[in-house]
């Protein structure tokens, strides 16, 4: 036995190594760390036939600006450079879509991926239909200068900013992620679980609109206006409007400011509602 120890006295060391070695090669399996990101699409599309947007996307970040190209232009970064990975670009039936393939990625796989588009200045999603449609599970949505018919924004845990929006129609859904929104709405429909809600406007909304959250506060700034009615509803959180001087700390009721051309009904459980002037 001394013998043999002499002739392997490294043999338990070896045996470790090679052991530690098949753990981390094993462990790097189920990591699946991909790296830095890297730029896998960048590519121009016509916009003159598009009428509306549509986005579906899962944990991607989104960035939507605006230039002063005819074109979109759609850069998609990514850590994984499989084309079966990353986001689908295509124009279909008057509708530029982008439509998320992580279903494709292998459990284990470190996703990390970012979106953005270039829309050319003054673009207005005429559709009626489509309109700008975008959803997104847990990656943030961040757009500037948004003008359609209607708008349609989608989150779950993701935050949602838009500014200078410009709608007829905008319908608003999260769940944890906050949603910080600014421009002109002529009408609009919003609902949060437990994210904020910050809604501020240019100009006054035209038609009966409404803010739901359960424990999500509720902020919304408004120009100075020919009035409305502002119907109210909460359980513990407080209400505050400097337009009909309305201050409780909970509670529910309606108030008018001047005559009563449309409604603000707004609805939180336990978050606080505050109604400003601009």
């Amino acid at each position: 036995m001394n013998k043999m120890s002499k002739v392997f006295p490294g043999l338990g060391t070896v045996v470790l190594v090679l052991v530690l070695s098949s753990c981390s090669n094993l462990f790097s399996i189920f990591d699946g760390t991909g790296g830095a990101k890297t730029v896998v699409l960048d590519q121009t599309y016509s916009a003159a036939s598009v009428k509306g947007i549509s986005i579906s996307l899962v944990s991607e970040s989104l960035d939507i600006v605006t230039h002063a190209q005819t074109d979109f232009r759609v850069v998609i970064e990514s850590n994984l450079t499989d084309e079966d990975y990353y986001p689908i670009v295509t124009i279909m039936n008057e509708t530029f879509k982008i439509l998320d393939q992580t279903k494709n990625i292998p459990i284990g796989k470190s996703y990390d991926c970012s979106v953005k588009i270039y829309v050319p200045e003054g673009f207005i999603a005429e559709s009626t239909d489509k309109g700008w449609t975008i959803e997104s599970v847990s990656g943030y949505i961040d757009a500037q200068n948004l003008s359609g018919k209607k708008i349609n924004l989608t989150s779950v845990s993701g935050y949602v900013t838009v500014y200078s929006i410009s709608t007829e129609t905008l319908s608003a859904n999260t769940v944890s992620g906050s949603l910080t929104i600014s421009g002109a709405v002529k009408g609009f429909d919003i609902y949060s679980t437990s994210g904020s809600v910050s809604l501020s406007l240019s100009e006054m909304f035209t038609t009966n609109s409404a803010i739901k959250t359960v424990s999500g506060s509720i902020d919304v700034s408004l120009p100075e206006n020919d009035g409305f009615i502002h119907s109210f509803d909460t359980v513990s959180g407080s209400v505050k409007n400097n337009f009909t001087g309305t201050q409780m700390s909970s509670g529910s009721g309606t108030a008018t400011y001047k005559t009563a051309a449309v409604s603000l009904s707004t609805n939180s459980t336990s978050g606080s509602v505050k109604v400003s002037k601009k």
